[in-house]
């Protein structure tokens, strides 16, 4: 077992403190990276509670920052790979954690690392958890589906209405392309609301947590991954049009697919199901192959 880092309960983490003078003269936070840092540690011991960790597992922390969830990850036994692009909290993690054999750090972007060779576990269950930039969302959640087959669950900090879009049901106005993506391969779940007072610097929307749990398909899955994302794509480009006008770029095979799928094109892509996008998607792999 490595050192236990000694935290104390409801107060600010002490990254916060440790942290502050080095960062004061080496840079504030970055507008470039969305850089939110949390600061509210009860908020923190809620995830790591959630997340259930145990000593078998190998934790993947997407941009740790300042540390906030670091400390609590390794006191759980597990293994952290912490994933963080600036250079200047890169120094600040190595000087808190660099001596937990435990604690791996990549200075990197995680939209560019190779996962395979850096990151996936040969032993163990891989558990994401990361508080996440607002612009790049979309990109790693997306990353984190191309990579589901080698990850048990994920914990991600989003913006509120993200949470909302990513756990969002047909027939409502924020069902669409994450929604979609994500319940293809997990059934998303918001776990609790983040005030923005949680954050420094302060953003201008609240957040949450969603928990995505992967491992066996929740459903039938395509045949083609590929053409079910631009099918899924290309219906919500016009999500206000029916589908026979959104998919009209698909040309006749589309047309010939929906029959065969038993998808009614008068309808708007928010009221298909996944597993009806699956149906049609399997339907156009067919109908394109025969032609």
């Amino acid at each position: 077992m490595g050192v236990y880092f000694k935290l104390k309960r409801g107060a600010v983490h002490p990254s916060e403190r440790t942290n502050a003078e080095y960062l004061r003269k080496r840079g504030r936070p970055k507008k470039s990276l969305g850089q939110c840092f949390l600061i509210d540690d009860g908020v923190v011991r809620r995830i790591v509670r959630e997340a259930a960790i145990s000593p078998q597992d190998v934790v993947l922390e997407i941009g740790p920052g300042r540390g906030a969830l670091t400390g609590h990850l390794l006191n759980q036994g597990a293994r952290v790979v912490g994933v963080e692009i600036d250079h200047v909290l890169c120094e600040g993690l190595k000087d808190q954690f660099g001596e937990e054999k435990r604690f791996v750090l990549i200075e990197e972007d995680i939209l560019k690392l190779d996962w395979e060779a850096r990151i996936i576990p040969s032993d163990g269950d891989l558990i994401v958890v990361a508080n996440l930039p607002y612009h790049i969302t979309s990109p790693v959640l997306f990353k984190l589906l191309e990579h589901s087959d080698f990850i048990a669950r994920a914990f991600l900090m989003v913006q509120a209405e993200v949470g909302k879009r990513i756990a969002a049901q047909p027939g409502c106005k924020d069902y669409g392309i994450l929604s979609v993506r994500t319940q293809l391969k997990s059934r998303p779940e918001v776990l609790f609301p983040v005030h923005r007072n949680c954050f420094r610097p302060t953003p201008r929307v609240d957040s949450c947590v969603i928990r995505l749990p992967f491992g066996a398909t929740p459903g039938p899955f395509p045949a083609d991954e590929e053409t079910f994302n631009h099918i899924v794509k290309t219906a919500f480009g016009q999500r206000r049009k029916m589908l026979r006008n959104a998919l009209s770029s698909l040309d006749e095979p589309i047309f010939e697919a929906a029959r065969r799928a038993d998808i009614d094109l008068s309808r708007r892509a928010e009221t298909l199901s996944v597993e009806e996008f699956v149906r049609l998607s399997d339907a156009f792999s067919l109908v394109s192959g025969d032609q």
